[in-house]
């Protein structure tokens, strides 16, 4: 079985067009809205005028408030896309962003971050790192993303990968072993999927989600361990609050053996935690 979302509305906003929704809608499946006769999702493709073509997917613009939307090559979510992301969009979709042999090699050899237990961040693989850039900049808390998708995400802080120079291990991100652990944590309550890790200061405290980066002063982020004991959620350690800003590098989804060093690992660590999720739903012992 599997459960295909509908839409992603941001909660307590109005709609700035009664039309597409903009303002209060981020993405919805295009294709339910099209079928689902008694859907409240926009449905109209007359709404959606002065396509462009890009290297993968397509621009539209709000027949009624010119607001753009992105919908993917494979036509089934449409993307609410803000303004200040057009001109990123556009040098993506107009030139290559390869990554060169050395910089898929150092992405394997950290090991790419994979989508947790529901599937988030299946659309994209995901190393953390550190990068320069060609003109001089250096991005400590770095994440190259490989994406056959438009760069259209208004929460993350895109770059290109042709803007890099070098990719080398950042002294902040965290062990693959504590990465790959805490996209295998169950939402044991709403929006709280807890991981137990240990400092290199001897202090416990909780991941919360999937987590790439640690950064606290006094602790050496490589030397985080895994706890074996399991959460006690009525004497919990602290919750780590992330505060890291993360830069995003765009790079072209033909490079994907980047993130091959550890799917065989994912695979088979997953599936246990996969089972034990059925199992509960299903009222198993």
């Amino acid at each position: 079985m599997s459960i295909e979302q509908i839409s992603s509305k941001q909660i307590g906003k109005e709609a700035n067009c009664n039309f597409c929704q903009a303002g209060i809608t981020i993405s919805f499946n295009w294709k339910y809205a099209l079928e689902n006769s008694k859907s409240d999702l926009p449905k109209n493709k007359d709404l959606y005028v002065n396509p462009i073509k890009l290297k993968k997917g397509t621009l539209f613009q709000c027949k009624s408030c010119g607001g753009h939307w992105y919908l993917d090559s494979d036509e089934q979510f449409m993307n609410h896309v803000k303004d200040e992301k057009l001109e990123t969009i556009e040098l993506w979709s107009n030139s290559g962003q390869k990554l060169s042999s050395e910089q898929v090699e150092a992405l394997r050899l950290i090991g790419s971050t994979p989508p947790d237990l529901y599937g988030n961040g299946s659309k994209f693989t995901e190393t953390p790192c550190e990068v320069r850039t060609k003109n001089g900049e250096t991005f400590e808390c770095a994440i190259v993303s490989i994406q056959s998708h438009a760069p259209f995400e208004d929460w993350r802080d895109y770059k290109l990968a042709s803007e890099i120079e070098s990719i080398s291990v950042s002294r902040y991100a965290l062990p693959l072993e504590v990465r790959l652990k805490t996209t295998q944590a169950d939402e044991i309550r709403m929006g709280f999927a807890p991981t137990l890790v240990q400092l290199s200061n001897g202090k416990n405290i909780i991941l919360n989600w999937t987590t790439n980066f640690l950064k606290l002063v006094g602790v050496e982020t490589a030397e985080t361990t895994v706890c074996s004991e399991r959460v006690n959620t009525s004497n919990m350690p602290e919750i780590y609050q992330t505060n890291e800003k993360v830069v995003y590098f765009i790079a072209d989804s033909g490079d994907h053996e980047a993130g091959a060093s550890n799917k065989a690992f994912n695979e088979d660590t997953q599936k246990p935690s996969l089972l034990r999720k059925l199992k509960r739903l299903l009222g198993a012992h």
